[in-house]
């Protein structure tokens, strides 16, 4: 019941959609002229995003955060009057969409599309002046850069990618330590590797609640 209320949260956002082009007589997003259009379009689809991610169309919600993007670089120019005047609600939905796009990006392995799209919303985040955005933002920058190194050394000695499922849910302030006491007791390296998977799985539970209970809240406003 749950996941078809989320499904039928996102349908109506996506109904929402097609009513804006309707109204300007377009078929994509892109083709917009109103900035006023624009930004609704924005927020349609970042809510969209947010309650496709969580019935679990990871590719669908992907597929919305990039459509979203897409609206509002290529409408940066006729964007800017409408973000003096009302800029941070604008610049908010797009941080949010940066910062989901990212999460499904090291979720299914392409950890440098996804750092790339965190180190974005932090950039953003900071011209803000968003202090929680901010740290959500370099947080997932650190995992994603953990993901593209934390596989173990290579053979370069320049470190191996990790897996999708371990980069997800690595969590970037104990990454250093664990690789620190692994390197300083290498005997002791299964334990220790034992102890980092419950601490992963533990991981793995408290951010998806604490995702699911943002992205929920987020998606029926």
């Amino acid at each position: 019941q749950r996941l078809e209320r989320l499904a039928s949260i996102a349908e109506s956002y996506e109904d929402v959609c097609e009513r804006i082009l309707a109204l300007e007589g377009v078929r994509k997003e892109t083709s917009l002229q109103s900035s006023g259009h624009r930004i609704e379009m924005l927020q349609a689809l970042l809510g969209a995003a947010k309650a496709l991610f969580l019935t679990g169309d990871v590719s669908g919600a992907e597929d919305c955060c990039s459509r979203a993007l897409a609206v509002g670089v290529l409408s940066s120019k006729s964007l800017a009057a409408a973000v003096q005047a009302g800029g941070r609600t604008v610049s908010a939905s797009t941080l949010e969409v940066w910062l989901l796009r990212s999460k499904m990006q090291l979720r299914r392995g392409d950890s440098v599309a996804a750092r790339a799209g965190a180190l974005e919303a932090r950039a953003l985040a900071r011209a803000m002046s968003d202090e929680v955005q901010l740290e959500a933002s370099t947080n997932l920058a650190l995992r994603c850069e953990a993901a593209l190194r934390g596989g173990g050394p290579g053979p370069d000695g320049r470190g191996l990618p990790m897996s999708p499922d371990e980069a997800f849910f690595v969590e970037a302030g104990n990454f250093a330590a664990k690789q620190s006491l692994a390197a300083e007791d290498p005997q002791g390296s299964d334990e220790t590797g034992n102890e980092a998977k419950q601490q992963e799985a533990l991981g793995e539970k408290a951010t998806s609640s604490s995702e699911v209970r943002g992205f929920e809240l987020g998606a029926m406003d």
